[in-house]
């Protein structure tokens, strides 16, 4: 570890980075195509907002990760649990240039304080003080297209079928519950369509090649997963 903001390179366990950095990290270092992204963990905040160190070692970062703008996202150590998703619970930021990041992660990392999440944790059992969580930043993705994809359905839990949801352009909306996006289902034995819409925002290939990347990232991870995922041009990204 090399202080309270991680690079992507590194490896560190949920409990330090949060859940969903913790993935990304281990996907990064097995090839997958992440966005460029750094880790701000939760011990770089206090009461203020970002130690003002930190803010000056977050802004020498940044350059590496792209010319921007910059998105800031949440990972908490509890969060995309088997049992408890905290979907919804924390603040995103999008379209950020460079020196309007560190004040977007010091919201993010505050999100976990606000009284929603403290009931959401506590209808889960979960410990009181687990809920602030680190700040993923990201070079924003140029998305056409974006969504989340499960390895197994959702909704009755078939591990035979994968199922894609899809929105046009970036998948904030989506993630968020503002909209809904389409929905694509899939046989996982024969990669065949069972249901698609009457419309489709997504191609065949586009299709295809999300099928095979949630495919490689399940027998990564070892189990199913739900992955989000963006279009820039023909690019998939994770």
């Amino acid at each position: 570890m090399t202080g309270p903001i991680s690079d992507m390179t590194e490896t560190a366990g949920a409990e330090v980075v949060g859940g969903k950095a913790a993935a990304l990290m281990r996907l990064a270092a097995q090839g997958f195509d992440v966005p460029p992204f750094v880790v701000v963990q939760p011990s770089a905040f206090n009461g203020r907002g970002i130690v003002p160190a930190q803010r000056s070692a977050l802004l020498a970062r940044l350059p590496a990760l792209g010319p921007g703008p910059y998105a800031a996202r949440s990972s908490a150590r509890e969060e995309d649990g088997a049992s408890h998703s905290h979907a919804g619970q924390f603040l995103s930021v999008l379209n950020l240039e460079a020196k309007k990041v560190p004040a977007a992660c010091a919201s993010v990392f505050k999100s976990g304080l606000d009284g929603h999440v403290a009931s959401y944790r506590a209808s889960r059992g979960l410990r009181e003080d687990g809920g602030a969580p680190a700040a993923i930043v990201q070079q924003m993705v140029k998305a056409r297209c974006a969504g989340v994809c499960f390895n197994a359905d959702p909704v009755s839990g078939r591990r035979d079928r994968m199922v894609i949801s899809a929105i046009e352009g970036l998948g904030d909306r989506l993630v968020g519950g503002e909209e809904d996006g389409q929905t694509y289902v899939i046989d996982k034995a024969t990669n065949g369509l069972i249901d698609r819409p009457d419309e489709p925002i997504l191609s065949d290939r586009d299709i295809a090649v999300l099928s095979a990347l949630a495919s490689k990232v399940e027998t990564a991870l070892g189990a199913p997963q739900d992955i989000e995922w963006a279009l820039e041009d023909e690019r998939l990204f994770l």
